[in-house]
Formats: structure tokens, sequence, C-alpha cells
């Protein structure tokens, strides 16, 4: 399984759902880099492991590219509000953890993309 660093935009709960799922996953915030810029968010993530970022971040496609070009082994996943509208508390929870196992997280090395593909 892919090791995930989630970006200080995505909520506590999702990382919680996921480690508890089973995936190794790091908050930016627990490593201290909450003030990277998105760019050098990928090179510390690179330089640490990890396979790739989960973030909110619309600009970071546009930002953290020039890292993926760098750094071809990461990939960043996007995920996608439209698709997953925020919400409050447990509802957003539950439509993620939904939206997890009917589209579980596509990891591709060197490329950003969107996730999920179908709103929930």
């Amino acid at each position: 399984m892919a090791k995930i660093l989630i970006d200080h935009n995505v909520r506590q709960t999702v990382f919680n759902l996921l480690v508890r799922l089973g995936h190794e996953a790091e908050s930016a915030a627990y490593n201290g880099w909450d003030a990277l810029s998105n760019g050098e968010l990928v090179r510390a993530a690179a330089l640490k492991g990890f396979d790739a970022i989960l973030t909110q971040d619309k600009l970071f496609e546009m930002d953290g590219s020039s890292g993926l070009k760098e750094y071809p082994n990461m990939c960043i996943v996007l995920i996608d509000t439209n698709m997953l509208p925020q919400t409050g508390g447990q509802d957003y929870i539950d439509r993620f953890f939904k939206a997890l196992t009917e589209e579980p997280l596509v990891i591709v090395p060197g490329k950003s993309s969107k996730w999920p593909s179908n709103r929930y």
C-alpha cells in the first residue's frame, strides 16, 4: 500500500479514517510542514519516502507539478470537492468512506489526479 502524506487542509478525521483502514499515512502537521509551499511539500514528502500527497488545495496541481518533474515517484491526489462536497462532521466521513470503498485512491507516480470521479 502507498505511503500517503495528508496535506494540512484535509480534515484530521480523514487521516484517522485512512489509518484505521490500514493505509500508511502521516499528516503534514505531524512532520512540521504546515508552512511549506506546495513545491516544498512535494520535495519534503519525496525525500521522506512518501508516494502521494492527498490534498484539497486546487492550486496544488499547478504549484506542485514542477515538484513532480523533479520527484517522478511522487503523486498528487486532489480531493474533488465538487464530487465530495465539504459538509460537517460524520456525514462527510461517511461519504468519504463510501467513496474510498467504491473508488480506491489510485496512485500514479509522476501524475496528479482528481478523486473521486463520482459524486458522493
